[in-house]
């Protein structure tokens, strides 16, 4: 599974953007993907881990997960 920080989530607006760590574009997520892994809310910084499908001819984020350390 890829890894990143959160870079951008508006609540509001019900979207964000994973920035990865390897390589590669910001990956947009769902506010309907962080509920479908669970989460009802996440902060700027976070490190989650997540897999990848293509939403509407972009690449999208599912399967979010927080990391602790």
């Amino acid at each position: 599974m890829p890894k990143g920080r959160i870079d951008f989530y508006d609540a509001s607006r019900g979207f964000g953007f994973i920035t990865p760590h390897e390589y590669g574009k910001d990956v947009y997520f769902h506010v309907k993907e962080l509920r479908a892994s669970g989460l009802d809310s996440i902060e700027k910084d976070q490190l989650v881990s997540y897999e990848t499908t293509e939403d509407m001819g972009r690449i999208a984020a599912t399967n979010i997960r927080i990391i602790t350390t």
